[in-house]
């Protein structure tokens, strides 16, 4: 790996204070480094043929013995979500308040449904927001969609990371620009995995050494200062003015970390069952995308959410997230048995699809009715509230 691989792999160097602050208080306490990883498929190791290939087992096997074994890393991926999705379930497959690092791996998945960058921001306001002020760095990775593309080499910064990145000082890291010159040369046998379509082993490998500069920088920082910076109060929204307040999620899909908000339904007619997609080749992986399924017509399951009150906040929204497909169909949804919402699951990727039900619901107990339309397929992942 070339210095210059290394100086364009950064998009932006962003402000180490937060990193500053919790490495001096990890060396004075002599205590685990915790770095907690969100993402997609490639974070939960696609195409790969291993988890120890992945860039997170390759970053904590190069700390291991500069921390003296003192580093924990939870990786909390989940294949094909995205930012709309960890918005409202991040704490569901995460204990997000207990991190020192977060590191983001969705731009692609975020570039691929063009959800647009005030979910990334979203997402990102309130990782920064959390009491243990968390340093957070932004990672993008190379794909097979990117060699479709005219400019592969900054199309996933230019869609959210590059103006988030600036505007909160978010350190980001971009495997397209590190590797820009094999992605124009095309050079798939390099970049891509077993499957053609993740990144390979060499790409994860790039990441972890691009974190470690970070995070080595961070080292350096405290060398030259033992200052403790103050809690940072974060700018005005860029693209987001209603911000989510205080998500609650209940959740199928499990990570390696497994899942603190399990969706377990109250009762359940018998044409619903828990299902799992086939994916042939991905038994390696980390993540698994179980969902609640259905293939009959007229068959209902109802869940229980206990919605936590918070100061000030009297009413939420409820929403359900489907995991699209194009044989998927119509459901009818309905909170406490009022007024039902109808919606239609199909889609032509495999992705977590959020869709609204209710406003003004008020916290405690409330069971969420789902009914299938059609005999055609549903696949529920979650019930959120918010």
């Amino acid at each position: 790996m070339t210095s210059d691989m290394v100086s364009a792999g950064f998009a932006h160097n962003g402000s180490m204070r937060r990193l500053h602050n919790i490495l001096n208080d990890v060396l004075s306490q002599n205590r685990s480094l915790k770095i907690g990883i969100i993402g997609g498929s490639i974070s939960a190791g696609g195409g790969l043929g291993g988890e120890e290939f992945i860039y997170s087992s390759i970053l904590e096997d190069l700390l291991c013995p500069v921390l003296n074994g003192r580093i924990e890393i939870h990786n909390a991926a989940i294949g094909a979500a995205d930012s709309s999705y960890y918005r409202y379930c991040l704490k569901a497959h995460l204990n997000a308040s207990d991190m020192d690092i977060i590191v983001w791996e969705l731009a692609l998945n975020d570039y691929l449904v063009n959800i647009g960058p005030d979910f990334q921001e979203d997402l990102t306001r309130q990782i920064l927001e959390l009491p243990q002020q968390p340093q957070l760095f932004y990672v993008n990775f190379v794909h097979r969609i990117l060699f479709t593309t005219p400019r592969p080499c900054r199309v996933l910064e230019k869609a959210g990371s590059d103006p988030l990145s600036v505007h909160y000082e978010i350190p980001s890291v971009s495997l397209p620009n590190a590797l820009c010159t094999l992605l124009r040369q095309g050079r798939k046998d390099v970049l891509l995995g077993n499957d053609n379509n993740h990144p390979g082993r060499m790409p994860h490998k790039i990441a972890a050494i691009l974190l470690i500069h970070l995070i080595e920088s961070g080292f350096q920082s405290i060398l030259s200062s033992e200052q403790i910076y103050g809690i940072e109060k974060l700018p005005l929204p860029l693209f987001n003015e209603s911000h989510t307040l205080f998500p609650q999620c209940w959740s199928s899909l499990k990570t390696k970390e497994g899942n603190y908000h399990p969706l377990t339904p109250l009762r359940y007619d018998k044409g619903w069952a828990v299902m799992e997609p086939i994916t042939e080749g991905e038994e390696s992986r980390i993540d698994s995308k179980t969902f609640w399924g259905c293939k009959s017509e007229r068959e209902t399951i109802v869940f229980p959410i206990n919605i936590e009150p918070i100061i000030n906040v009297t009413v939420f929204n409820v929403h359900v997230a489907m995991l699209g497909c194009i044989e998927c169909g119509r459901a009818r949804i309905s909170v406490d048995a009022m007024k039902y919402t109808e919606i239609n699951a199909y889609w032509e990727w495999n992705v977590p699809r959020i869709f609204h039900i209710t406003a003004n619901v008020g916290p405690g107990m409330h069971n969420v009715t789902i009914t299938s339309v059609s005999n055609q397929l549903i696949r529920l992942i979650a019930v959120m509230a918010g």
